[in-house]
């Protein structure tokens, strides 16, 4: 059973207002590509965010960090797993999409989108959305990022060949 915040602080608030400004920016952002592929998208962030976060933050082998009140799952991680993760990296294959047909613009991409999102962590460290135990940094994220968004990327482009292959792709504007 997901547990209520322990206390709601600033750490509730910065994921309630992402979770109302992503899928707004979600709606309005004109589409680059299939329906099936948006899902596909976001059901691949929620399972290796799920997988990752339970190996390394919460279940086993290891406990490197925790988040929100607790080190156990409560309602906000619930919210964070269903919103933030599938959108961000709805957004994740958005911007990918410009630059799906170019490796090296691809690898650029891939290392300016764990940068930028090394810097959301830190944010959302600040405000105590993560909370790491001794055996984790910032650091840590970061190398970690990289590999997840190249193995991202690669599933992108995948899905983007099957969109091609069936006629569903979305031109851009």
């Amino acid at each position: 059973m997901l547990i209520p915040p322990v206390h709601f602080d600033a750490n509730e608030w910065l994921v309630l207002t992402t979770m109302v400004a992503l899928p707004i920016l979600m709606y309005i952002t004109p589409k680059r590509f299939s329906a099936v592929t948006a899902i596909a998208v976001m059901l691949y962030n929620i399972a290796f965010s799920l997988a990752t976060d339970c190996l390394a933050g919460s279940c086993f082998p290891w406990d490197l960090y925790d988040t929100m009140d607790t080190d156990q799952y409560d309602l906000f991680d619930l919210f964070i797993y269903i919103v933030q993760y599938p959108i961000y990296g709805y957004f994740f294959a958005w911007f990918l999409s410009f630059w799906r047909n170019n490796t090296g613009l691809v690898i650029l991409y891939v290392l300016i989108w764990s940068l930028w999102t090394t810097f959301l962590e830190w944010v959302a460290v600040q405000f105590h959305v993560y909370n790491y135990n001794p055996g984790w940094s910032i650091t840590h994220s970061a190398f970690f990022y990289v590999i997840y968004f190249l193995l991202e990327a690669k599933f992108v482009q995948w899905m983007f060949s099957q969109d091609e292959q069936l006629g569903t792709v979305q031109r851009p504007l």
